[in-house]
């Protein structure tokens, strides 16, 4: 065909499109197929029937592009417990509970599975309690049983208590909190009463304390020492009002015993009722004090904070020193808190033979040094204090049973540190 020869179209009508040379390609049926189209449903009308429109129009897809997915039944029923009861439709009076299992799917099964694949696993025995399977007693193949340890255990730790201090004493609130210590401690009252029968009272405190908070036994002294600074008090109550402010000190600071297990810790020389009463008494007659900043807020501070070998000693050594001073000597009353919590750290680090570099650069120490009208002499009544309880005629030494035991002896240690320095001072 000539491609320059014009396409004419009847007689009248011409055409300029050129012809291709070679035949155009058949039209495919399905184009040339009608298009079957269902009319509008509307709402109120009957739903057609589906098969009946698939006859209608038959669908015809390349399988080779696309991947016809079946249609899939969903047990929308479907039961979880696998013992349930079902009551058959068309079972007797005896056939009428029997125990069918239901249908479970894949996930089903695979949870019950590792359930149980997880409870043979070595360490999950363990953690339950049963002993390892025969196949797996081999060295290597299963972790041992976690060791849980005791409080009295971790105590002699020190790591154990770093890690506590650590996190409780952050850096960023340190600066904050001691300013408003500082600012907000106040002396303690002397007390109208001798030495001795305070020392002794105060002695029976730490004991019926034991192991418990020291903070405990300082807040319960300053407690007794702004009621008998004010009030007399007969010897026989004494026992009394000195019991009535410790449980108020326990209670203030964290856990407390009952009422009647601190009676018996007292060989029944009170009864509960009295108890009670007296520390009603005591809230109203010193109006219902707040909890008292006690030396033992600066103390763990200072002892972590200054020193990196062995912090747990040197605080142990400066809660002993603390304790014999408050229990020793009534002087202590008119010293704040840090001054007589620095003064226990120092002599403690000194004792110890720990270098006072860190403790003579820190700031909260720098200050408490600098509210002391005399701090040497705070540590000389401290040291003073310390070698009475060397002495066989003080008969008060509940100190040095609570802080002398094994392995670390650390009571001992001072005591023999400070009476040391003391005779050599005399010889002078």
């Amino acid at each position: 065909m000539d491609l320059n020869k014009e396409n004419k179209i009847g007689i009248k009508t011409t055409s300029r499109i050129p012809l291709p040379k070679e035949p155009l390609p058949k039209i495919p049926k399905q184009v040339l197929q009608k298009e079957v189209r269902l009319p509008l449903k509307n709402i109120q009308s009957e739903t057609t029937n589906t098969a009946n429109v698939e006859k209608k129009c038959p669908l015809k897809i390349d399988s080779t592009h696309v991947t016809v997915r079946r249609t899939e039944e969903l047990d929308w029923d479907f039961k979880v417990f696998k013992d349930e009861k079902y009551a058959l439709p068309n079972a007797g009076p005896s056939e009428k509970d029997v125990k069918i299992t239901p249908l479970k799917s894949p996930l089903a099964v695979n949870r019950i599975k590792n359930i149980k694949k997880s409870l043979k696993r070595p360490h999950s025995r363990e953690l339950l309690g049963l002993s390892p399977e025969p196949s797996q007693k081999k060295e290597g193949n299963f972790k041992r049983r976690l060791e849980f340890k005791n409080v009295d255990e971790r105590l002699h730790l020190s790591d154990a208590l770093s890690m506590t201090y650590m996190t409780c004493l952050t850096q960023d609130y340190n600066s904050d909190m001691f300013t408003y210590l500082l600012h907000a401690e106040r002396r303690s009252a002397a007390p109208r009463m001798g030495s001795r029968p305070r020392a002794c009272v105060i002695n029976w405190i730490m004991k019926v304390n034991g192991n418990g908070n020291p903070a405990v036994v300082q807040s319960a002294v300053s407690y007794m020492d702004a009621l008998l600074a004010t009030r007399q008090v007969d010897a026989e109550h004494l026992q009394l009002v000195a019991a009535a402010c410790f449980w108020l000190a326990q209670k203030n600071l964290g856990s407390y015993m009952s009422a009647r297990r601190l009676v018996r810790a007292s060989s029944q020389a009170f009864s509960v009722t009295k108890l009670v009463h007296a520390e009603r008494t005591i809230l109203k007659l010193l109006r219902f004090p707040t909890t008292p900043i006690v030396p033992q807020d600066f103390i763990s501070y200072l002892s972590w904070s200054c020193e990196s070998s062995k912090p747990a000693e040197v605080e142990a050594a400066a809660t002993f020193i603390c304790e014999a001073a408050l229990m020793a000597d009534k002087s202590m009353c008119n010293a704040y808190p840090s001054v007589i919590a620095a003064a226990a750290v120092r002599n403690a680090m000194l004792w110890l033979r720990r270098s006072l570099l860190k403790l003579h650069g820190n700031v909260v120490y720098q200050i408490a040094e600098s509210k002391a009208q005399d701090f040497s002499y705070v540590c000389w009544a401290q040291k003073k204090a310390v070698c009475n309880m060397s002495d066989p005629q003080w008969k008060f030494k509940a100190p040095l049973e609570k802080y002398g035991t094994p392995p670390q002896f650390v009571a001992q240690r001072i005591v023999s540190a400070a009476t040391e320095i003391h005779e050599t001072l005399k010889n002078l």
